[in-house]
């Protein structure tokens, strides 16, 4: 049986998700570790076992993995062993240094804080042809609501990687995705937490386990 790696946030308004996340990977014939978030990440849970993919969650207000160097390590492991991976919440940052050789000195990363709140417009730019949108069913635009989200300046971004996601009304990005990789890609967007994005949540996962499958039968060629 394959085996998929799911992190939990420190809290979370949502503990339901979780669960529905954990069933349906089950029902898909995965064995399924979880445990904290930072627990997976400080531990190297993945380092000793044969895994098919990571979904990563961390909650929007909890900036403690932005500047961890323990979580850029992690992802460039991560990198290394091509694993399918999916970090939504607050890894935008960690994720977009671990694809350069040394850590943060290739650029100064200006890394914007997690937005409040608010009445003003906020979309979401998917870019058609994007893992991505691969994974949601489409690409195009999608409201955001009041949603808060972690978000970075396109001057930042590690030429290895595709922006995917763009708030419009700010022009950040708020997706990245390592091409090199198969399915490699960080959202601050947690889309976990939202009922605006069940359904778009579902066709993700349906997508990811695909990913995690093929990946699956790669590595036992």
């Amino acid at each position: 049986m394959s085996t998929i790696i799911v992190g939990r946030p420190e809290s979370s308004k949502n503990s339901q998700s979780i669960t529905k996340i954990i069933n349906y990977f089950e029902e898909n014939n995965f064995e399924v570790i979880s445990g904290k978030t930072k627990d997976i990440i400080n531990k190297n849970i993945f380092i000793n076992l044969q895994i098919s993919g990571l979904l990563l969650i961390e909650n929007k207000t909890n900036q403690i993995h932005s500047q961890n160097l323990s979580t850029i390590d992690f992802f460039k492991q991560v990198r290394k062993k091509n694993i399918p991976l999916l970090a939504f919440g607050t890894f935008l940052d960690s994720f977009n240094k671990a694809c350069f050789e040394n850590n943060s000195t290739d650029v100064q990363i200006q890394n914007k804080t997690m937005l409040e709140p608010e009445s003003l417009k906020r979309t979401l730019y998917l870019s058609p042809g994007s893992k991505f949108s691969n994974l949601v069913g489409r690409g195009g635009f999608f409201p955001l609501f009041d949603m808060k989200f972690e978000q970075i300046l396109e001057s930042t971004k590690n030429k290895m990687l595709l922006g995917s996601g763009y708030c419009i009304e700010l022009g950040t990005l708020v997706i990245l995705e390592n091409t090199a990789n198969q399915c490699s890609i960080a959202s601050g967007i947690n889309f976990t937490e939202s009922k605006h994005f069940l359904k778009t949540f579902e066709n993700i996962l349906k997508k990811f386990v695909i990913e995690c499958n093929n990946y699956t039968k790669q590595i036992k060629m």
